[in-house]
C-alpha cells in the first residue's frame, strides 16, 4: 500500500475525531486501547470510549460494550446490562447487536430463554448482514431449535455466512 503505519499518528486522529463528536473515532480509540496499538494497553479507558460511542449513536460503539458485559472484559459480568446494549445496537441497526440479543435468548442468559425470539434476532442480525448471525440461524434451521428443520435452509444460510467471510460457516458447510 506504500503507506507505514503510524499507530501514534492513527491514536492522535481518533482522539481528535472522538473530541469532534464522531463515535466511529471514539470506537477507534478504543479499539487502539484494547489492543495496546500506539498507546498502553488500557481495558477501562477502551470501555470508556465504546461507552462514549454508544451515547453518540455508534451501534458498534453499544454492541462493543454489549460483550464487554457478556463476558466480564473489565467489568463484572452483567448479562441484562448486555442485553440492554444489545438491543440498542440492534435498534441502531448494528447487525451484530441483532445477533448478540439473538444468542442471549437462545441462552437464557439475562433474558427470559425464548428460542423463537433467539432466532427472530438472529435472522435480524443475518438480514443485516452479519455473518455470524447468518452462521447460527443456520445451525438453528440445522437442529430445528426454535425453528422448523430445514437443511437446505441451513445450507443457504452458511453459504451466505460463508460468503460473508465467516470461516466458521465454511467449516460447518464442509461437515
Amino acid at each position: 500500500d506504500g503507506v507505514e503505519r503510524d499507530y501514534a499518528k492513527a491514536v492522535e486522529l481518533y482522539r481528535k475525531a472522538c473530541g469532534m463528536g464522531s463515535g466511529l473515532g471514539c470506537h477507534d480509540l478504543g479499539a487502539m486501547y484494547r489492543a495496546g496499538q500506539g498507546v498502553a494497553q488500557d481495558i477501562a479507558k477502551a470501555n470508556d470510549l465504546d461507552r462514549k460511542a454508544c451515547g453518540m449513536g455508534f451501534g458498534i460503539g453499544c454492541y462493543n460494550l454489549g460483550v464487554v458485559y457478556e463476558n466480564g472484559q473489565g467489568v463484572a459480568k452483567d448479562f441484562m446490562k448486555a442485553v440492554g446494549l444489545y438491543r440498542k445496537a440492534c435498534a441502531m441497526s448494528t447487525g451484530s447487536g441483532c445477533t448478540g440479543l439473538g444468542k442471549m435468548y437462545a441462552s437464557g442468559n439475562g433474558v427470559t430463554q425464548d428460542a423463537a425470539e433467539g432466532v427472530k434476532f438472529l435472522r435480524k442480525g443475518c438480514d443485516m448482514n452479519d455473518s455470524l448471525g447468518c452462521n447460527d440461524l443456520a445451525g438453528k434451521y440445522n437442529s430445528g431449535h426454535g425453528v422448523n428443520q430445514d437443511a437446505a435452509q441451513a445450507v443457504e444460510l452458511w453459504r451466505k455466512s460463508c460468503d460473508m467471510g465467516a470461516g466458521i460457516a465454511c467449516v460447518n458447510l464442509g461437515v
